[in-house]
């Protein structure tokens, strides 16, 4: 039986425009452009459903060109975007990043206006017609009484949930109670931004995990770019490297960090296997020009199951 997976949070277009030579400030620089779909929950989604998990998201969507641009293309990625909301008249969601030559971001910026649409009551209609899913994934790009009604129901429920907190701005939208939440993703900015500690120097990682442990989080994966990655829990800690590739576009590439680890986690794998998964899916979209590897199956993350049952 197929595991279920409930995504809640953004979907926008991804604009990513490649400079062809060092920025240079007050004058016009020359890049190159792609477009494609994107969105935290809804990177996760479709990801989660090319693995081969039945997958629901609720999101926000305009009825503008690009929303049935993004409504059509998860349609045909298996994702069943039923319980979303459609809001007519306004235009959709996008995030425009600035990169280097090697594809790493120097500057983004996001139009979420149209996931302020998203409210409490649509959200309480829609999770009554919904079952019960085996893993919630939430990212905070939705208002505050949002993101604290979905933690709260997770915790009542004792549903596993996922939480991307997306940037240091919106990870502010957290409550300070984090109980309800099974894995918190962020990065190094983001963990300073959640515990208004100081990450100056490697061990104050520790601390800083430490006091979101208390705060309620059972597990933390905290991203550390070219370094890889770091799990703490109250059972275990360890740390990942990277795996070697030639990045092409960092963009989503901490999206499939997230939805490797939720399957690994659906399938029954340990911490360091769906911390594994994670990685190798974080490598392969970054060696893609689309935020979601298009030529991601369950074969691919598979073998890391085999192996952990020798």
């Amino acid at each position: 039986m197929k595991p279920t997976v409930l995504c809640i949070g953004g979907a926008n277009l991804d604009r990513k425009l490649r400079l062809s030579e060092p920025l240079r400030m007050g004058t016009s620089n020359p890049v190159s452009s792609e477009v494609s779909p994107g969105g935290v929950a809804r990177n996760v989604a479709e990801n989660l459903a090319r693995l081969g998990c039945k997958v629901r998201l609720l999101s926000t969507f305009s009825d503008d060109l690009e929303g049935n641009w993004l409504l059509d293309h998860l349609n045909s990625a298996g994702v069943d975007v039923s319980p979303s909301l459609i809001v007519p008249g306004r235009k959709s969601g996008s995030y425009t990043a600035l990169q280097d030559a090697q594809g790493e971001m120097l500057l983004a910026m996001a139009d979420m206006e149209l996931a302020d649409s998203m409210s409490v009551d649509h959200l309480e209609k829609s999770w009554n017609a919904l079952g019960i899913p085996d893993a919630v994934f939430l990212d905070t790009n939705f208002p505050e009484p949002v993101l604290n009604w979905v933690i709260e129901q997770c915790l009542q429920g004792g549903l596993e949930l996922h939480v991307d907190p997306v940037s240091v701005p919106k990870s502010r939208k957290l409550p300070d109670s984090l109980e309800g939440i099974h894995t918190l993703q962020p990065n190094l900015d983001e963990l300073e931004s959640l515990t208004g500690k100081s990450l100056s120097k490697r061990e104050d990682r520790m601390d800083a995990c430490q006091s979101l442990l208390d705060q309620g989080v059972k597990k933390i994966i905290l991203s550390l770019g070219s370094e890889g990655l770091q799990f703490v829990s109250r059972e275990d800690q360890f740390m990942l490297p990277v795996i070697p590739g030639k990045a092409r576009d960092v963009t989503g590439a901490g999206d499939a960090l997230c939805a490797g680890v939720l399957w690994g986690n659906l399938k029954g794998g340990s911490d360091q296997m769906s911390a594994q998964a994670g990685l190798m899916m974080a490598a392969k979209t970054m060696e893609c020009d689309s935020s979601v590897w298009p030529d991601l199956q369950p074969e691919f993350l598979e073998p890391l199951l085999e192996n952990q049952k020798i």
